[in-house]
């Protein structure tokens, strides 16, 4: 599963050579440092949806109220202390 989003050598690297399914969904849900996270997509989305917010956007603006306090009490729960950042290996292109 790593491998197919081109993850493999940022676990190894924040993880070590540890292989546990929890720390596997952590990195790919919760990680907001991680660029092809659940958490981060959330972000990205929050981010472009203030971007095209206009007058007549009551439900943009009710859906960013939504995504952002969610996203960030879920990765607030991560376990490591490590990060991957935006400048590793990984392409934030999905």
């Amino acid at each position: 599963m790593l491998r197919s989003v081109s993850a493999f050598e940022v676990y190894r690297k924040v993880y070590s050579n540890v292989n546990h399914a929890g720390r596997v969904a952590e990195l790919l849900i919760l990680r907001e440092d991680m660029p092809r996270s659940l958490a981060n997509c959330v972000n990205e989305v929050v981010t472009n949806l203030a971007s095209v917010r206009n007058d007549h956007s009551r439900e943009t603006s009710g859906a960013r109220a939504y995504c952002r306090p969610t996203c960030t009490t879920a990765a607030s729960t991560q376990s490591s202390s490590r990060a991957c950042t935006r400048g590793s290996s990984i392409s934030s292109s999905a």
